[in-house]
């Protein structure tokens, strides 16, 4: 992707996504939660085109610009929240050292997993509530330059499909083993566990090789490829109104989320911009301060 080029329907996705997550744990938007599918489907898919535009990758390139983007405001919000928190004495923060240590760290999801919180339950009081996020990313963004430069040699010295087929196998398991926590009882091992999330991930790694070998699978009518992103657009947000956690459709939700998420960023890519006007910059500006 050209730094040069803005795509602006991209910071569309991000700002709606965002809302609705948002909007969620004000107990306003139930299938809000439905939005870190999209989130993780992007971070996937923007972490390899990254690697991909350089001409050599530099491993201290890369963890500097995650520690930058990611770990840097991660270490603020952390500390900012401690200090608001015991301005307040009569909060009694009981898990204040062991999950504050797990943010920073960035294990949350397995500390939550092991404390037994629920995700989907509004009386869990923490302020981190929404970390587990974070630290699969940073879980990720570990591993990633390794995982990248194994699909890129594959790609160039074998085929280059395999490039494609790889990730999206290793989604496809990822998925499966979310599938199989979830339908044991184990709710929050699925939601909240690297390996049950990574499908999402590894989905938009897929997608970006499939962008950098093949030629893109939309149609060069520019009107045309608006009406379907806006439709695909709202097919997701009608599944933040309708779908919740307790929905028979969760599962199925979970993977077409990230699914949607594929074609919308197919979609925006296609849609460029060189000059913005007072619109895209607000919602560039917006969106780059909400993810």
């Amino acid at each position: 992707m050209d730094d040069k080029k803005y795509y602006y329907n991209l910071d569309i996705v991000r700002l709606i996504c965002c809302i609705a997550v948002f909007l969620y744990h004000l107990n306003i938007l139930k299938g809000g939660f439905l939005a870190v599918c999209v989130f993780f489907t992007l971070s996937g898919y923007l972490s390899c085109k990254s690697l991909l535009k350089q001409n050599k990758m530099s491993f201290k390139k890369y963890y500097l610009n995650r520690i930058k983007r990611i770990y840097l405001p991660l270490v603020i919000v952390i500390f900012i929240s401690i200090f608001f928190v015991s301005l307040f004495k009569e909060i009694n923060w009981l898990n204040l050292k062991p999950e504050s240590t797990s943010a920073l760290f960035g294990y949350n999801n397995f500390w939550q997993i092991n404390a037994n919180l629920d995700y989907f339950k509004k009386s869990v009081d923490s302020p981190f509530m929404h970390l587990w996020y974070i630290s699969i990313l940073l879980q990720f963004d570990l591993i990633f330059p390794f995982l990248f430069l194994f699909l890129k040699k594959i790609g160039d010295k074998i085929n280059k499909s395999l490039s494609i087929i790889i990730p999206l196998d290793m989604a496809i398991i990822g998925f499966m083993f979310f599938i199989y926590k979830y339908q044991n009882n184990e709710i929050m091992f699925a939601y909240y566990h690297s390996f049950t999330r990574c499908y999402a991930l590894l989905i938009g790694v897929s997608l970006a090789f499939f962008h950098e070998i093949k030629v893109l699978a939309v149609k060069k009518n520019i009107f045309l490829n608006h009406i379907i992103f806006y439709s695909y657009l709202a097919i997701m947000i009608i599944s933040f109104f309708i779908v919740d956690s307790n929905s028979k459709f969760f599962i199925v939700s979970m993977i077409l989320s990230s699914v949607i998420s594929m074609r919308l960023i197919s979609y925006s890519i296609v849609n460029i911009k060189d000059k913005l006007n007072v619109f895209n910059r607000t919602i560039k500006y917006l969106a780059g301060i909400s993810y």
